[in-house]
């Protein structure tokens, strides 16, 4: 038979299963709020310590929590506390929400790290997906599926080519110091 705290705790973890990440969004022109295209994208693993961070994410409570530690297993002293509320911060131009899961966004590359594995199929702990084909701060990023080229240029509105490199990307998951693995995406 169920016990009301049974039940109770099977309804809160239904509703958590929504607060898996924290999504956080910045936008490529800021001044119009949070409109436009999107520049960046990262999601944030909750209810873990990664690389000295813990984050929360409460869709309930309309509040998320990154905090900083001195230490990488999220000990020692705090050393930086941020709330953001689960909405547009037009100030900023960025946006937060809680999401269930990483989802790709198209027309972006993307970098994921993982914890403690080295085949990168369990969920990434940070994931970070930025826009691809779109001057950005005087450069244009294009990605193919092994490859990522990033274009400079003089001016910031991206006239005036100065330099392009290209780089291979890690499509296979690659173990990383701290027993961290990491791989790398083109959406």
């Amino acid at each position: 038979m169920w016990s009301h705290t049974s039940i109770i705790t099977l309804l809160l973890n239904g509703v958590q299963s929504y607060d898996n990440y924290l999504m956080s969004q910045s936008f490529l022109d800021a001044t119009t709020g949070c409109s436009g295209s999107v520049l960046s994208t990262s999601f944030y693993k909750t209810n873990v310590c990664f690389n000295s961070q813990f984050v929360t994410c409460s869709t309930a409570d309309g509040v998320a929590t990154l905090t900083g530690y001195t230490n990488p297993d999220c000990t020692g002293r705090i050393t930086t506390l941020e709330k953001y509320q689960l909405q547009c911060d037009e100030a900023s131009g960025y946006q937060f929400s809680c999401q269930n899961e990483v989802y790709p966004i198209h027309n972006t590359v993307g970098a994921y790290n993982y914890y403690d594995t080295n085949d990168c199929d369990t969920e990434p702990f940070f994931a970070q997906m930025s826009i691809t084909n779109t001057c950005q701060y005087g450069a244009i990023i294009q990605c193919t599926n092994s490859t990522m080229t990033t274009t400079s240029f003089q001016q910031l509105d991206c006239t005036f080519e100065i330099s392009k490199s290209t780089v291979n990307l890690n499509t296979n998951c690659i173990k990383n110091a701290n027993f961290q693995s990491s791989k790398n995406v083109c959406f």
